[in-house]
């Protein structure tokens, strides 16, 4: 679970997770909508987008995506980082796990 001294990054944005992509983005009224996308590059996309229309500025879109959805996706979706970017670069020299698998049908397996 991240902490002040990390957080997330999602480093599997190629497989499509069970459910697909969807964030809960709050509005400037409280009010809660359910943003999607086909693919995580269409969702940042449609995120923004949706923020743009309702003045909510575009903020760290990847982090906000990644502190909301990193802890209910499966297991070699995400990372956690250090904040402090000397650790950060020696945690990016390993290679994450990569989660392989059908996009549609859900089945995933970390290799």
């Amino acid at each position: 679970m991240a902490t002040e001294d990390t957080y997330w990054e999602i480093s599997n944005r190629s497989v499509n997770p069970p459910g697909g992509w969807n964030y809960d983005q709050r509005l400037l009224d409280d009010a809660v909508v359910t943003v999607t996308g086909g693919t995580y590059s269409e969702l940042v996309k449609n995120v923004l987008q949706m923020r743009r229309a309702n003045s909510i500025a575009d903020g760290a879109v990847h982090k906000d995506l990644a502190k909301q959805l990193c802890p209910r996706l499966p297991e070699g979706y995400c990372r956690e980082l250090p904040t402090d970017p000397t650790k950060r670069a020696a945690v990016n020299k390993a290679t994450p796990p990569k989660a392989v698998g059908c996009n549609t049908c859900g089945s995933r397996k970390t290799k």
